[in-house]
């Protein structure tokens, strides 16, 4: 009796519908003759090349709106050419002629108003001095460099408020003196080595957050030495009294890590690139403290450098990563809670050593910046990938409601004389197979006129739970503005 039903509701539908599909109104072979299924085509990431530059080997890049117009400019290392470089952007990613500044042996950049004057200030490691410079910024240009001896070979540089002044500090990590300077910050630019080092061997990178939520800033630091890292915590006074040590057991040098939410629970994990096992281990950090690694990223030769972002804006951060023996860039999309999927590889050109991510165009999604020092270049990447992400699974025709009409849509889509493509091929994907099929309609007449059970999550407005269709981007469905 509700087989019969079920197909008398079916067909009246279709009978009703305009879309030219009344041969399928036939029971006898409206449910027993096999229909196609069509394969959901995945969707993705998009960019497209915007400006690159001539530059001898570059080694670091630093973007950062310097002059405070609203448009992002970047700073950029060469260590062999002895000067920095500035890219002033004219606005929409367009750059003004390269602004060179004089330096000796500039390995590393970073950005950060140090001395609260609303100008973003240039802080530099020195390769061949064991000391940093800091430009100070007028909002036109920069100051001359003003130096601080710290370890030898410093690696890397962060800019954080140690001790709850409100001035930032400065943790510096030495790789050949084997430790982390901590300089303290006066708020006019100044710095003094009043906390000490800690101690490291080989030191390469360090990131700073409130990893077990006490309120107080920690710092992750990786080393060149066996794949071993460590986190300490800070107490808010620029002590850090409590130290975890990890080693991730595998034979390898980590060179960098990232400091995010990627899992989406509100606290912030650690990831790192492995280059001699071309992935990426995400460390997740535990409700009770301290770190466990999740199942690798899958990237191409020797990833040296993470940047973590939400490229495909869904809310969730992605995972980029810089392949310097493949010579491209790997992006992995983020499912919400950590789980990776969808790698999508760029050109980025031979042995790149540099990612950045930043809106250049004032577009309101993250482009990419890349050095390359084989080709001697540095290339802006323009984000071109359509925001998306939110969607109600089974409202196909994107009104908001879940009706008639959305199986009606669905029938269209894959059987129509002349179909019309799903704006959100996942929202008619009702049964979350990853497919579109004669299933999906059914699924919904079922829910809609015999209690049968609801579509897949998300039933109401969210991102899709699942990784079996990448069907990222779809466009934001009116009922998740």
């Amino acid at each position: 009796m509700v087989f019969h039903s079920m197909r008398t509701t079916i067909t009246a539908v279709l009978r009703l519908s305009v879309l030219g599909l009344c041969e399928l109104c036939l029971l006898g072979s409206f449910l027993s003759t096999p229909l196609a299924a069509q394969p959901i085509t995945p969707g993705g990431l998009e960019f497209v090349p915007g400006s690159t530059f001539s530059m001898p080997n570059p080694q670091s890049i630093a973007p950062g709106d310097f002059d405070n117009d609203g448009d992002n400019d970047i700073a950029i290392a060469s260590t062999a050419q002895s000067k920095i470089v500035i890219l002033w952007n004219g606005g929409e990613g367009v750059f003004f002629p390269p602004v060179e500044i004089a330096h000796p042996g500039p390995f590393f950049l970073e950005t950060h108003d140090l001395n609260l004057d609303g100008y973003l200030d240039i802080i530099c490691a020195n390769a061949f001095s064991n000391s940093i410079s800091i430009f100070f910024g007028t909002g036109s240009g920069f100051w001359p460099a003003q130096n601080h001896a710290v370890g030898t070979s410093p690696y890397a540089i962060v800019a954080a408020d140690f001790n709850e002044d409100g001035i930032p500090d400065l943790a510096v990590a030495n790789h050949q003196s084997n430790n982390v300077s901590l300089l303290r910050g006066d708020g006019f630019g100044g710095f003094e080595d009043t906390w000490g080092t800690f101690n490291y061997v080989l030191p390469t990178d360090l990131a700073v957050a409130d990893f077990n939520l006490d309120g107080h800033l920690d710092i992750a630091t990786t080393t060149s030495d066996d794949s071993n890292f460590s986190v300490r915590y800070g107490n808010g006074m620029g002590a850090f009294p409590v130290i975890q040590n990890y080693n991730m057991g595998i034979d390898d040098a980590l060179f960098s890590v990232s400091a995010e939410d990627v899992t989406g629970d509100g606290r912030v994990d650690l990831i790192f690139p492995c280059p001699n096992f071309d992935q990426v281990i995400v460390y997740r950090a535990l409700p009770a403290g301290g770190f466990l690694p999740m199942a690798p990223i899958l990237t191409g030769d020797e990833p040296k450098e993470t940047m973590i972002n939400d490229f495909d804006l869904d809310g969730s951060l992605d995972v980029g990563v810089l392949n310097y023996g493949s010579g491209n860039m790997s992006l992995s999309l983020n499912d919400g809670s950590g789980n990776f999927s969808m790698v999508q590889n760029f050109e980025s050109g031979p042995n790149p050593v540099s990612l950045r991510s930043v809106d250049l165009d004032g577009d309101d999604q993250e482009d990419l910046i890349v050095a390359s020092q084989n080709l001697g270049t540095v290339s802006i990447l323009l984000n071109r990938t359509l925001p998306g992400g939110l969607f109600l699974r089974g409202d196909a025709d994107q009104d908001t409601m879940l009706t008639i009409g959305d199986p009606i849509r669905v029938l269209d889509a894959v059987f129509g004389q002349n179909p019309e493509p799903l704006l959100c091929p996942d929202a008619g994907d009702a049964d979350d197979d990853g497919l579109l099929t004669i299933g999906d309609p059914l699924f919904l007449l079922t829910h809609l006129f015999l209690s049968g059970p609801a579509p897949a999550a998300p039933y109401s407005c969210g991102v899709d739970p699942t990784n079996d269709d990448a069907l990222a981007p779809c466009p934001i469905d009116p009922v998740c503005l």
